[in-house]
């Protein structure tokens, strides 16, 4: 879902952004600035500005996750923007596509009222949020536009000429975005999913239900990414194992393979299990800003050794045994002197006798 907004918006839509951690400014607002503006600004109010990416000065203002936006959006020609800002709050399930430069401001913009600022803006900077999306635990994705303008004919054909720098380009790239931001909010773009799993022994193809403390197990899975219409293999280096009881025993980062599938990847690991017994969790918890959610899981029990599995011998017990052998050395020594050695007093009691 797409929700696009205005300085005109009303206060049930208000609230219902309120729901996602986003408050809008007041009604009349309009996002400015004095620095980056277009030279069709109308009314000298500032408010059709130009939002880029300034590389070098620290002042990025798009988002560069490759699983929202492509490339080409990124490093592309510049964005205009009329509307109203928002401001973000601090939900780990929001993620900002588009926000204001350091250089600009929310306030409210009246035909008759000159450009003066006799109060401290609502938000200003990049703390403005432009565009910014949400996306829910079930992967659910909603996107909050602060621009009706943004994605109108004149945007998508309009010049862009820089006021201030004099930078001049024959197109905006408001059509580009738009169409990467449609994609990704109708799941479209960003989309991954498990296509299998599987866990063995080391040189073992089966997968068990129940594996003993301290074996060496295989843990594979598979994922694909739908891009371009299509499922390809997905590119990720960061997807993490973990066995859990409770708590993770081991958290271990898969190694993504090169498998001749071009629909899918596989992601390998290779661990030694806890010397723990128990009903463990193997899971995949992946959760990317962009990317949809995988959380994977396959419960396992670990057993402990059997009596006949344990080691004859244990190396750190050498003392103990050889404690146990001298006792025993000792006491055979001491029984076969008190059995043959007699006493003198009783050969002189068979002497007297005789």
């Amino acid at each position: 879902m797409i929700l696009a907004t205005s300085s005109k918006t009303s206060e049930t839509i208000r609230d219902f952004s309120r729901e996602f951690d986003i408050e809008i400014d007041d009604k009349d607002t309009f996002v400015i600035d004095h620095f980056n503006y277009d030279i069709f600004d109308e009314g000298g109010k500032h408010t059709l500005v130009i939002i880029d990416n300034n590389k070098g000065n620290n002042d990025d203002s798009i988002t560069n996750n490759p699983a929202i936006l492509s490339k080409e959006v990124i490093e592309g020609s510049p964005i205009l923007f009329r509307g109203i800002g928002h401001k973000v709050g601090s939900s780990p399930l929001l993620v900002k596509i588009l926000w204001g430069r350091n250089t600009s401001y929310s306030y409210e913009v009246r035909e008759d009222q000159k450009n003066i600022v006799d109060q401290v803006p609502f938000i200003s900077g990049n703390q403005i949020g432009l565009v910014t999306a949400l996306q829910a635990r079930n992967n659910a994705r909603i996107t909050f536009v602060g621009s009706l303008e943004f994605f109108s004919d004149r945007f998508f054909d309009s010049p862009v000429h820089n006021v201030v720098t004099s930078e001049k380009f024959p197109k905006s790239g408001n059509e580009d975005f738009a169409m990467d931001l449609v994609k990704w909010t109708f799941q479209k773009k960003g989309v991954i999913k498990v296509i299998s799993r599987h866990h063995n022994k080391e040189g073992e193809t089966e997968q068990l239900e129940t594996y003993r403390i301290k074996d060496n197990i295989t843990y594979t899975i598979e994922i694909s990414e739908y891009v371009n219409d299509q499922w390809q293999a997905f590119n990720g280096t960061d997807v993490q194992f973990e066995a859990i009881m409770l708590d993770p025993y081991i958290r271990k980062t898969l190694t993504p393979t090169s498998s001749p599938d071009l629909e899918s990847r596989k992601f390998i690991t290779n661990i030694q299990l806890p010397d723990v017994y128990g009903v463990f969790t193997f899971r995949v918890n992946y959760k990317r800003p962009g990317y949809s959610y995988i959380d994977d899981k396959s419960v396992v029990a670990i057993r402990p050794f059997r009596h006949n599995e344990y080691p004859r011998y244990i190396s750190a017990a050498y003392p103990y045994y050889t404690v146990t052998a001298s006792m025993i050395v000792s006491f055979l020594i001491f029984s076969i002197v008190w059995i043959f050695n007699e006493d003198p007093s009783s050969k002189n009691k068979t002497k007297k006798t005789n």
